[in-house]
């Protein structure tokens, strides 16, 4: 069956469809063109929607502003493990007003962050293909985990398409909000194990401190749309304790 749910928490602008397909596999283009919602009519105002559901937790949301007309029209793509990139994708639109974008949420196999590097790698390569089958003209890893992972490995499979990471601009901001030139930061356990952050940060300015944990537990409580439970507030709590522990002269202040 298919449904029409207004909205999440993290982006509230947003419908979705969402419906069942009963056979593998998880990902192709043939049933993305014909699930359960259809595609919708593009043309239908100034501001359309097209949303294609693939499973009933792994879905595709298209969006844009179909009335300006860009030098270039295709649409940029976005991929994450699940709902935490539609933060990514809102400031995307809420910059650039005039692109339509594609995102696909894998929230069938999230988390990314407790699977093997080789899973994610597989999982990010299957994402970007179905996007790249889209025709999309740029991708962004709303990821951490899929960024520290897979970002190099996507570049050189499909070499045509620019893709952006997080982690970068991630690092940058920190570098330029710290003043005392220790960053803290806080990840799945893949992100963490792949130092990314930590090259990132000290590629920015190599005299910077970096203390990072990893802060699985917050994942499951995030991608269910909780902001201000008990038990947030506890994961909450306990990751960031670690960092005050530190000794005075390793507290960060990022």
């Amino acid at each position: 069956s298919c449904q029409i749910r207004q909205g999440v928490r993290a982006a509230r602008s947003f419908r979705f469809v969402t419906g069942t397909l009963a056979t593998p596999p998880l990902i192709s283009v043939t049933r993305l063109r014909s699930a359960p919602g259809g595609q919708r009519n593009l043309n239908a105002s100034p501001k359309g929607w097209a949303c294609t559901s693939i499973s009933v937790d792994l879905w595709i949301v298209c969006a844009g502003c179909y009335g300006l007309h860009m030098s270039d029209p295709r649409p940029i793509g976005f991929f994450d493990s699940g709902v935490g990139g539609l933060t990514v994708l809102r400031e995307a639109q809420r910059r650039l007003p005039g692109e339509s974008t594609i995102y696909i949420g894998d929230s069938a196999r999230h988390p990314y962050g407790t699977r093997s590097d080789a899973e994610v790698l597989d999982y990010a390569m299957e994402l970007a293909d179905v996007l790249v089958a889209r025709d999309v003209k740029a991708i962004v890893i709303a990821c951490n985990t899929a960024t520290s992972v897979a970002l190099a490995h996507l570049r050189q499979r499909h070499p045509a398409v620019p893709f952006i990471g997080v982690v970068r601009p991630g690092a940058a901001a920190a570098v330029l909000a710290t003043r005392t030139g220790r960053i803290g930061v806080i990840a799945t356990e893949a992100t963490v194990r792949s130092g990314a952050y930590f090259a990132a940060i000290k590629d920015q300015n190599p005299a910077v401190q970096v203390e990072a944990r990893a802060a699985s537990a917050l994942v499951p409580l995030i991608e269910a749309g909780d902001l201000s439970s008990p038990q947030l507030v506890e994961a909450v709590r306990s990751t960031l304790a670690t960092f005050k522990e530190l000794p005075a002269a390793a507290k960060i202040d990022t």
